[in-house]
């Protein structure tokens, strides 16, 4: 086993993602290490064979095992720079001549070599013209005239410390809680000696992403367990190390001598949290297969619409489904029929909105199919079948859905790694102490009152939708809540308020429910899933989990960056 760790020196870790400029990078990538350890091996005078070796050892032991803690996105600060753009402006540029010089020579020196001296004559002698015009540029550059425009005396002026622009930069930070992180690689040798050679390379790693992100970084004995581990269907994608890349480094640092814009050569790999794994972690009856769809060939639906979407996708699962449905699909004993509810948890559709983020608007990036936990392997065939069949019945790999007024759409499966983040099965099952109904909660009872002005009437039927969600949270495999919160608004941006809402009715009956926003905390950390009230299982009652102590305004979600 071979194990690395990186201290955080400043406790903060600055650092972008390579697929969004604007957001942070966590936890930090192996492949940010390996180029940084290749910068510290390269930097030498006469980079040793030894270490680059080393890193081809290191390199050929592929994505590790990661250890990191949660982090929350520090504060965005914005920060003014010299903006350089003025320099170009009033100093003569010369970059590109020098740039034919480095050019002219070695085709000069290429021609040499090759013996061929009527080229040899022609570069050298448009190098003797062209250090003559680099000269001649260079002196009418830094002398000055007897006269200036004025513009070119006000563009001079911005040269000065005072009086030079400022650009607005964002550097996305994040504060880990453990500001330790440990990479982890079980299947390297004990005791190889290209270990005693990556910890020093390592001990020349100043930093790690950006240059205020300064660390320390050492081979370690032992670690705490893992929190990510790599899994082709893990949701998150991190950059690794893989055989070839020092030498693609190479060639990239070749081409743009450190000078140039360039994007670094990677592998990706998906990674999987195994925060889920945690035995001791409470978690509601939803724990089996989840399966997320995406909805398109129209316009974006909106959160509002979650409740037709679920009765939809629900029909076209148990048309496609083989005879008999078994009730973990239906939700009925006999496999069909209203007559004859199951008492055991089944299937939950849940349309999936973006909510909660700055830029939410609400409209439904994906639709999970969830089953519950221990459901068998012949269950989970039953689903799959289901779904494929379905998917086969459309053009290609998408098939139809449809839904009424809002008309015929196309859906197709959202593989993890792909899925946007608000389709993720670890944005909605992160374990948390809070949660935020993201749809209503419909109610088992009616309670009369609620939003009477009568004092009396308020609290008694308050008393009542409190005594609901307690049962409706046990009902579920959750613990009572330490406190509920109900609303008719949503603190999360993107959630309209319950009167925006259609009146929820069980399919195929005519009785509506009352529906309230909630906001439960609870005394331990639960994981999702979580979906409670009347309409479970055609996603009402859906909740995110949000930081604990963010409270009803300005919560926010704890989604993937």
């Amino acid at each position: 086993m071979l194990a690395v760790s990186i201290e955080l020196l400043t406790g903060r870790y600055a650092a972008t993602r390579f697929d969004n400029r604007r957001a942070t990078e966590w936890p930090p990538h192996p492949a940010r290490l390996f180029s940084a350890m290749v910068a510290a091996w390269a930097d030498a005078d006469d980079p040793d064979p030894i270490e680059r070796d080393a890193l081809l050892w290191l390199e050929a032991l592929g994505a590790p095992d990661i250890v990191a803690s949660d982090a929350h996105d520090r504060a965005r600060v914005v920060f003014y720079v010299p903006n350089n753009e003025a320099d170009s402006a009033v100093v003569r540029d010369l970059s590109s001549s020098y740039g034919k010089l480095r050019e002219l020579e070695q085709l000069e020196r290429d021609a040499e070599a090759e013996g061929d001296r009527k080229a040899a004559d022609k570069h050298r002698k448009a190098l003797v013209k062209l250090r003559a015009k680099i000269e001649t540029d260079s002196e009418r550059g830094g002398k000055a005239k007897d006269t200036e425009s004025d513009s070119a005396v006000a563009a001079g002026v911005q040269l000065l410390p005072d009086e030079r622009g400022r650009q607005a930069r964002h550097f996305p930070t994040c504060i880990p809680i453990d500001p330790v992180v440990h990479f982890v690689w079980p299947q390297a040798p004990i005791g190889a000696p290209e270990a005693d050679v990556v910890d020093t390379i390592l001990s020349r790693v100043a930093r790690l992403g950006h240059s205020s992100s300064m660390v320390a970084c050492a081979v370690r004995a032992e670690t705490p367990p893992p929190t990510f581990t790599p899994s082709p269907d893990g949701e998150i994608n991190m950059r690794v190390p893989a055989p070839g890349l020092l030498e693609e480094l190479e060639i990239a640092f070749a081409a743009h001598q450190g000078i140039e814009p360039r994007v670094l050569p990677n592998v990706i790999q998906p990674y999987r949290s195994t925060e889920f794994d945690r035995p001791e972690l409470r978690r509601t009856n939803l724990g089996g297969q989840w399966i997320s769809l995406a909805v398109g060939g129209g316009s974006v639906l909106p959160i509002t619409a979650a409740m037709g979407i679920a009765v939809a996708v629900r029909g076209a699962i148990l048309r496609y489904a083989d005879e008999p449905i078994p009730p973990v699909l239906s939700g009925h004993k006999g496999g069909q029929g209203p007559t004859a509810p199951s008492d055991a948890p089944h299937l939950a559709v849940l349309p999936l909105p973006f909510v909660g983020h700055r830029h939410a608007d609400g409209g439904i990036r994906g639709v999970a199919l969830v089953l519950p936990s221990g459901t068998t392997p012949q269950e989970i065939d039953a689903l799959s079948g289901a779904v494929d069949r379905w998917l086969r019945s459309g053009d290609g790999d998408e098939g139809i859905l449809n839904l009424g007024r809002a008309g015929r759409r196309t859906v197709s499966i959202l593989a993890p790694a792909d899925a946007p983040s608000t389709a993720r099965a670890s944005t909605w099952g992160r374990p948390s102490f809070e949660w935020v109904s993201v749809t209503p909660v419909a109610l088992d009872r009616y309670p009369k009152g609620l939003w009477h002005p009568d004092p009396s009437l308020h609290n008694a039927a308050e008393q009542v939708i409190l005594a609901t969600i307690r049962r409706s949270c046990t009902h579920v495999g959750l613990p009572e809540p330490e406190r509920i919160r109900i609303s008719r608004q949503s603190p999360l941006r993107g959630v309209p308020p319950v009167a925006q809402f259609p009146m929820y009715r069980s399919p195929g009956r005519k009785v509506t429910r009352a529906s309230v926003h909630v906001q439960l905390t609870f005394a331990e950390r639960v994981r999702g899933p979580v979906s409670i009230g009347a309409g479970r299982y055609f996603g009402q009652g859906l909740m995110l989990p949000v930081r604990s102590g963010d409270g009803l305004s300005g919560a926010t979600p704890e989604q993937d960056s």
